[in-house]
C-alpha cells in the first residue's frame, strides 16, 4: 500500500472519484506503474475498483483501502465481509457422511440427512406450479424466521451451560498393501535358520 499514489479527481453527486498509481515488479523484474481508477458512493458507502479484485477473490484491493484510509473511513461496510471469513460459519462439508463417523453417535447429523429427504419430498411437490411454489416458499420463510428466533432465545438461556460433546474417533479400516504378505515373503537362504537336528552317519 506504500507504493500508491492518490490522487482525488472530482466529485459527482455523492459519488468521489479517485485515481490510485500503483508501483508492482512484474515477473521478468521490470517495474511498471499502473494507474487504477477507483470511486466511492458516500450514499452507499460502497467502493468499486477497476482491478475488481474483490468481484473475482472476495478480497479487498490495497486500492480501495487507499481510498478508504484517505476519507477517513474507520469502518468497511458489511458488504464486504464475506461469509467464508466469520468464524462462525456453518460449512455443508461438515454434514457429508463418511465411514469414520456414526451417525447414530452424532445427532445433529443424523437430523440434518432426515430434514433434507424430507425437504427434497415438498420441494418435488411444490415445484408442480407457480402457486405451489409461493406457498411453499411463503411458508418456509415463515418457518424459517420462527426458528431462527426460538434459536437466539434458547442460546440467550443457556450460555455458559454448554458442554463439550463426547464423540467416539474411531481407527482407520485396514487396507491390504501390495505385493506378497510380510509372513510369506521368500528370505535369502544366508537368513534361513539352519536345523539344530544332527544328521545321522
Amino acid at each position: 500500500m506504500i507504493f500508491c499514489n492518490l490522487v482525488h479527481v472530482s466529485d459527482v453527486g455523492c459519488i468521489r472519484y479517485f485515481v490510485v498509481d500503483d508501483i508492482s515488479k512484474g515477473k521478468d523484474g521490470v517495474t511498471k506503474k499502473i494507474a487504477y481508477q477507483v470511486h466511492f458512493d458516500e450514499g452507499k458507502q460502497e467502493v468499486k475498483c477497476l482491478c475488481c479484485l474483490f468481484e473475482f477473490r472476495g478480497i479487498l484491493c490495497r486500492h480501495s483501502m487507499k481510498v478508504l484510509i484517505h476519507i477517513n473511513m474507520m469502518e468497511v461496510s458489511q458488504n464486504y465481509i464475506l461469509d467464508r471469513w466469520q468464524k462462525g460459519i456453518k460449512r455443508m462439508h461438515n454434514y457429508v457422511k463418511n465411514c469414520y463417523v456414526d451417525n447414530m453417535s452424532n445427532e445433529q447429523m443424523w437430523r440434518h440427512h432426515d430434514l433434507h429427504s424430507k425437504f427434497i419430498s415438498i420441494a418435488d411437490v411444490a415445484v408442480v406450479s407457480p402457486e405451489m411454489f409461493e406457498l411453499c416458499k411463503n411458508h418456509l420463510d415463515v418457518l424459517y424466521n420462527d426458528l431462527t428466533k426460538e434459536v437466539t432465545d434458547h442460546n440467550d438461556c443457556s450460555v455458559g451451560d454448554e458442554q463439550i460433546p463426547n464423540s467416539i474417533v474411531h481407527s482407520p479400516y485396514k487396507v491390504r498393501s501390495k505385493g506378497r504378505p510380510p509372513s510369506r515373503r521368500k528370505a535369502p537362504k544366508v537368513y534361513k535358520p539352519r536345523s539344530t537336528k544332527a544328521k545321522l552317519p
